[in-house]
């Protein structure tokens, strides 16, 4: 009988967090490119890209507009018109940028927490750290067998070895084979109606299941 192993890797679990990690990866690059479209601005490092927060995003748009002021002169006459068209504009980056900024800081609060590091390249685009999220992934995925588990595991596996053996069995003497699920599931309907635990096979009830053509049926009566 083989021992049960320390751990079990879930091939499936891993191929699904791999391609949750490709979606965060890929969503924060998008959010990354859009709040730097609409601040004309590329983010170089990583700690520049952790100062983004809401905050961050009113200095920058407070810093554009004296910029803009000082351009134009300080004390110089402004139209109405073209005031309200700067005060619009701003309004509409402000409004644009919110979702991006929202999702960067939610974004980087997970990594964070998930002990997932950063690094920026040279377009300014965030990529994850690959070793520490195959780390996670592996970490996610591996279930390690409890105590009570590997004690409860010779139990199931005798089941598994019956039932494969009394298999052979029936091949090699050309018996039909039997509906042990069947046999095994009916163990609840008997209680009902008063009879003994069918899992305590004993003569009597073994003849029954044999003359019930349950068990050990052969193959030409089954024709």
């Amino acid at each position: 009988m083989k021992e049960l192993p320390k751990s079990y890797f879930r091939q499936d679990v891993a191929e699904k967090e791999q391609g949750n990690w490709n979606e965060r990866q890929a969503s924060l690059q998008k959010s990354v490119q859009e709040l730097s479209e609409l601040m004309n601005t590329t983010f170089s490092s990583v700690e520049q890209l952790e100062g983004v927060t809401p905050e961050w995003l009113e200095d920058q748009i407070s810093k554009s507009e004296s910029n803009l002021r000082t351009v134009l002169g300080a004390g110089t006459f402004i139209p109405a018109g073209i005031s309200k068209q700067f005060a619009e504009k701003y309004e509409e980056i402000r409004s644009k940028a919110a979702g991006p900024v929202e999702s960067i800081v939610s974004k980087l609060a997970y990594l964070k927490e998930n002990g997932i590091s950063l690094k920026m390249d040279s377009k300014g685009r965030p990529w994850l750290n690959e070793k520490e999220v195959k780390a996670k992934i592996e970490e996610t995925a591996t279930y390690r067998f409890t105590e009570s588990d590997k004690e409860a595991y010779p139990y199931f596996a005798a089941v598994f070895e019956s039932i494969n053996e009394l298999l052979k069995f029936e091949r090699a003497k050309n018996y039909v084979p039997c509906e042990i699920k069947e046999i095994l599931s009916n163990a609840d309907a008997a209680k009902v109606i008063g009879q003994r635990n069918l899992l305590d096979l004993n003569a009597e009830y073994f003849f029954t299941l044999k003359a019930w053509g349950k068990i050990l049926r052969p193959q030409e009566q089954a024709e």
